[in-house]
């Protein structure tokens, strides 16, 4: 239904999503209020399909390639639809539109990390796992969050490199540290 993406996306260059109805979306995209709602819950939904698909989409293909170019890559990709990803994140919808992106990254990382351990012969219990994951997605969410509340300014680029120094050959060090020490299932 990328046409009513398409139509929310004109709306939010010009308002908050919490002062954009269904009704006026509907109307911009040529569909009755009912065709939103057949296809989506909310305009949060419709959104967050439309960024989960473009942003995350950058990812695809991450084991292939550094992961640091893919998050510089979805950086540029928010700095490219600033306007509209402010205007959900400056409205109402602020900690509902967090909390998507949030699980969305967790199911990602979740497959990564089991990846990782396989790879690595480091079996570490799923209690751990999750914490793993929890620690990651807050580090790269809180990198988000504030390249979007100082409204884009920083340098994608900058940023990605300097969480790839923060990060860079930890895992595997403290997986094992972390195998090794105490640990309750």
């Amino acid at each position: 239904m990328h046409y009513i993406e398409d139509a929310l996306l004109e709306m939010l260059k010009e308002k908050p999503l919490d002062k954009t109805s269904v009704k006026e979306v509907a109307e911009k995209a040529h569909v009755s209020r009912q065709t939103v709602y057949y296809h989506y819950d909310s305009l949060l939904d419709v959104f967050t399909s439309w960024f989960n698909e473009s942003i995350w989409s950058r990812f695809t293909n991450r084991r292939e390639r550094n992961w640091v170019a893919g998050f510089e890559d979805a950086l540029r990709f928010c700095v490219e639809y600033k306007t509209e990803i402010i205007n959900v994140y400056r409205s109402s919808y602020h900690m509902d539109f967090i909390r998507s992106q949030s699980q969305y990254a967790i199911k990602m990382l979740t497959d990564d990390i089991d990846i990782l351990c396989k790879e690595l012969e480091i079996p570490l219990s799923d209690r751990d796992k999750e914490f793993v994951v929890n620690y990651y997605v807050k580090l790269a969410m809180g990198v988000i969050l504030n390249f979007i509340d100082d409204e884009m300014e920083d340098d994608p680029g900058y940023l990605a490199s300097r969480l790839e120094i923060m990060v860079a050959n930890s895992f595997e060090e403290k997986a094992r540290k972390m195998l090794a020490s105490y640990s309750v299932d």
